[in-house]
C-alpha cells in the first residue's frame, strides 16, 4: 500500500488487510489466513489540511477500486506529493504517481512510484550546470527532511528473496536516473519488490534491468503533465 499522510496514512493498510481476509487471501495458518501487507507512506501534510489522511476505509475503497488501468498523476499517494524542494519554496512543483509496465517475451514487470522527492525530475539541466560551473548547491534547510520517493516493482518472474532484493536495488538505480539530486539525507526513499512466480528460468540481471528502466519511466510519467501547483486538494482523496 502506497499512501500519503505520513505515519497516519499507514492506517490505510488496515482496510486492505480486512478486505484480503474477507476474500480468504493471506498466509495460511491453522486458524485462518493472515494477510501480509507492506505499507509505505510519504509526508504530504503541508498540502491541504494537515488533519486529512487515508484511513482504513480509504484503504478498503482503494482495494475495491483496484483495476488493470489505475489512475496516475496527482491522485492517491501522489495527491499531495511535491518535487524540486531543494531549490526553495518558490520552486516547488507537484509530484505524483506514475505506473509503467514493460514486457519482453513472457517476462513482465510493473513499477508504481509515488514521487515526493527533494530533487527535481532530471532533464539534464542539473548535470549540465555542474559541467559548466553554474551549479549552486542549496543549503539543506531550504528543503527540509520530509521528502521521499516510495514505490513497488512487481514481476511475474520466479525469484528468491535475495533476487527480489536485487530487483528493489534496480528500482533505486532507476530513481537515480530520473531525479537530480537523488538519495540525499533529506530523502527517505524506499522500494519493495514482489514476484508472482509465473515465469521460471529467468536471468536476474534481465529482471533487474527492467526494474531500472520501468522505475525511471514511471517517475517521469507521474509528473510529466504537472507543470504548476494547482489548488491543494484533500490528501485523503
Amino acid at each position: 500500500v502506497l499512501s500519503g499522510g505520513s505515519a497516519f496514512g499507514l492506517r490505510a493498510c488496515d482496510g486492505v488487510v480486512d478486505a484480503l481476509r474477507a476474500e480468504g487471501v493471506g498466509f495460511p495458518t491453522s486458524v485462518g489466513v493472515v494477510p501480509i501487507v507492506v505499507g509505505m507512506s510519504l509526508f504530504d501534510l503541508g498540502v491541504g489540511s494537515p488533519d486529512a489522511w487515508p484511513n482504513a476505509a480509504a484503504g478498503a475503497a482503494a482495494f475495491a477500486a483496484a483495476s488493470a488501468t489505475p489512475a496516475v498523476g496527482r491522485v492517491g499517494a501522489g495527491t499531495g506529493a511535491t518535487v524540486n524542494k531543494w531549490r526553495g519554496p518558490q520552486a516547488v512543483t507537484p509530484g505524483g504517481v506514475g505506473i509503467v509496465t514493460l514486457t519482453e517475451g513472457d517476462l513482465t514487470l510493473t513499477a508504481i512510484v509515488a514521487v515526493n522527492a527533494a530533487g527535481e525530475i532530471d532533464d539534464g539541466a542539473a548535470v549540465a550546470a555542474v559541467r559548466d560551473g553554474s551549479f549552486r548547491w542549496s543549503p539543506p534547510e531550504r528543503f527540509g527532511e520530509t521528502n521521499t520517493v516510495i514505490g513497488a516493482v512487481v514481476t511475474n518472474a520466479t525469484l528468491t528473496k535475495m533476487e527480489c532484493h536485487l530487483v528493489a536495488q534496480g528500482a533505486h538505480d532507476g530513481l537515480a536516473r530520473a531525479v537530480a539530486p537523488s538519495h540525499m539525507r533529506s530523502d527517505g526513499d524506499a522500494f519493495v519488490a514482489a514476484a508472482t512466480a509465473q515465469v521460471s528460468d529467468v536471468d536476474i540481471d534481465h529482471v533487474r534491468w527492467l526494474a531500472v528502466v520501468a522505475t525511471e519511466q514511471a517517475i517521469r510519467s507521474g509528473v510529466a503533465t504537472l507543470d504548476s501547483m494547482p489548488p491543494s486538494p484533500d490528501p485523503s482523496s
